[in-house]
């Protein structure tokens, strides 16, 4: 079905009708990424493109009806829920599959009750387990008697109304660092209240495969009878998949991840709406031999930690030397602070002849940390007239009594 996007106002020199049946032809999210960066007007076009045909409420209003999409989204804003699962693949590919397709709403630990009390109270669907308030109140480790067997996941609950499914998965530590080590890539997608992200697009939507990391041999059945192409990293004979799969530093955001606005209207922005960019990994690669000894194909692994610091509102998953530099930073900065008993409010540079930037949010300064560490830049920081020069290859450089 070719999206509503009569509002679509191109400032190209191009007929808007044109342009318009132009990208609704586009099925292919790698296409659009690539699209999107031909120059800054087609940018935007594209934006509004898809902020139109990527209509995060319409793949709700399947599980909650019409009147209930957008409370759900205002509590998943506050709750910092993730939506994720087979219903976000039909989100980007703009399909309907006739299945058990259900939706998985990625957790913090302490956020499941109130999202199942809105489920049962507002949604009329039936919580699957043996008693609501005690499971509820507790939030037990069930690690290894769900679909979802993973280190990553501490519980999941289950929901169901009629046909429909909605599983409630509580995240170990935090919903993104669950998602990216779901059990293969590049199915590493998701929904957050502003945003819809694909790690590993050109793979996913281009290529349509799978890279296994882990023994699920239910939930990868499921993606294979979609269409999915399951390239195993032991022992494929396909290799040209792997020039999809960028390794290194990554990180949600960056030019290899297919990245969507979503319509937040009337939606209340948490006070750390930026978190998800914070996020980064590394994707390692090793080579696999076939047994002649030939070299047949590549397995992938991500590699990052669970950063949290008392200052942050939230916990994030980082890359090993990005969390290290990010934590001087903020260790520095609290320690600058603490002296003076006063709140953050810092002037920020990032590189010797940046734009300075005022901060006042621990979690937007993680975010700038990272991004002065991803492109080797010095960060050069002003408290109260006195000035601190971060060097992400060779620890920190101050000027005197800065601590």
């Amino acid at each position: 079905m070719v999206p509503v996007v009569s509002h679509l106002r191109s400032p190209l020199p191009i007929n808007d009708d044109v342009m318009r049946l132009v990208l609704c032809e586009l099925k292919d999210g790698s296409t659009l990424m690539r699209l999107r960066r031909v120059c800054h007007q087609m940018k935007g076009v594209v934006d509004d493109f898809s902020k139109a045909r990527y209509n995060v409420d319409k793949m709700l209003r399947l599980f909650l009806g019409m009147t209930n999409v957008l409370d759900f989204r205002c509590l998943q804003a506050e709750v910092g829920a993730v939506f994720s699962g087979s219903s976000v693949i039909q989100f980007f590919e703009d399909n309907d599959w006739a299945d058990d397709s259900d939706l998985d709403v990625y957790l913090y630990a302490g956020t499941a009750g109130l999202v199942g009390t809105f489920l049962m109270a507002r949604a009329g669907y039936v919580y699957q387990g043996d008693d609501f308030a005690s499971d509820f109140a507790t939030e037990p480790a069930t690690l290894g008697k769900h679909l979802y067997c993973s280190p990553y996941v501490r519980r999941v609950y289950k929901f169901a109304k009629d046909d429909l499914k909605i599983d409630l998965v509580v995240a170990t530590e935090s919903p993104i660092r669950t998602i990216v080590h779901v059990h293969s890539r590049p199915i590493i997608n998701g929904v957050t209240w502003n945003r819809a992200f694909s790690c590993f697009a050109a793979a996913s939507w281009s290529k349509h495969g799978m890279v296994p990391t882990e023994s699920s041999p239910g939930a990868i059945a499921k993606y294979r009878e979609r269409g999915f192409k399951l390239y195993d990293g032991r022992a494929s004979l396909k290799y040209e998949y792997n020039d999809y799969l960028r390794t290194g530093y990554r990180f949600i955001g960056d030019p290899s991840t297919w990245l969507i606005d979503l319509d937040t209207t009337g939606i209340t922005a948490p006070t750390t709406s930026e978190i998800l960019q914070n996020n980064s990994f590394t994707v390692t690669a090793r080579s696999v031999l076939s047994g002649g000894g030939v070299l047949k194909t590549t397995a992938y692994d991500v590699e990052e930690v669970f950063f949290t610091h008392y200052r942050l509102a939230a916990g994030y998953t980082l890359a090993d030397f990005t969390s290290r530099f990010a934590g001087m930073v903020i260790h520095c900065l609290s320690q600058r602070l603490s002296l003076t008993h006063t709140a953050l409010d810092i002037s920020i540079v990032i590189g010797e002849n940046g734009v300075e930037k005022r901060i006042t949010c621990w979690d937007k300064l993680l975010r700038v940390a990272c991004a002065a560490w991803s492109t080797g830049s010095c960060l050069v920081v002003t408290v109260d007239g006195e000035t601190a020069k971060f060097l992400p290859l060779g620890g920190t450089v101050l000027t005197k009594n800065f601590l």
